[in-house]
């Protein structure tokens, strides 16, 4: 039988090292069957590329929301015709032509220009939620092919103990009926035989 399990598992070896694990993890921390809903659900949740690409799907929301907007208006101070030489040097009041200038200035970029960085990011953000649903539709097809592969070795593995349990009656029941003399011992090799042609 540990033949038999050990020739099966080989054919996990398309899948992936972490989906095995995640598979067998699951089964040992929670003791139920893990339906495909909930493999799928749980995929969806703990997938590092899905989580990175809402990181950069909420980056582009917020450059929608900044986009097109006026720029911060600017704070500025400073003197004209301040003088450095001269019997008026260093003074701000001696000198006629010295202003002092404190002040706010807005920049107005052009309305096409604003209008092209909203239709930008508008577009990155499709593009995010574009590559983010793609990569939701590949990861569920890969689990949901990984979920498959388990439940149908599970279901072989269950059908080889009950042919093996079978197998074990039938030698049982034929030592008997060899043993008190109701059958022959080549009748008896013949169904040992062909109950082992079941495995073939």
């Amino acid at each position: 039988m540990n033949f038999n399990k050990e020739k099966l598992s080989l054919k996990w070896g398309g899948c992936s090292i972490a989906t095995i694990c995640f598979f067998l993890s699951y089964g040992h921390a929670y003791a139920q069957p893990l339906t495909l809903d909930t493999a799928l659900k749980l995929a969806e949740q703990y997938a590092p590329t899905l989580r990175a690409n809402s990181a950069q799907i909420e980056g582009a929301e917020n450059m929608v929301s900044a986009s097109g907007i006026l720029p911060n208006p600017k704070l500025f101070v400073g003197l004209d015709n301040y003088p450095v030489s001269g019997d008026a040097a260093w003074s701000v009041t001696q000198e006629g032509m010295t202003m002092q200038k404190i002040g706010i200035m807005q920049d107005f970029p052009n309305r096409a220009k604003r209008l092209a960085e909203i239709e930008l990011a508008k577009a990155e953000l499709g593009s995010a939620n574009a590559q983010t649903e793609i990569l939701r539709i590949e990861l569920r097809q890969k689990v949901a092919s990984a979920w498959l592969k388990r439940f149908y070795l599970e279901r072989k593995l269950t059908l080889y103990d009950d042919l093996l349990s079978e197998n074990g009656l039938l030698s049982q029941i034929t030592q008997t009926q060899v043993t008190s003399g109701r059958t022959m011992v080549t009748n008896a090799i013949s169904l040992i035989y062909s109950s082992k042609g079941m495995w073939l």
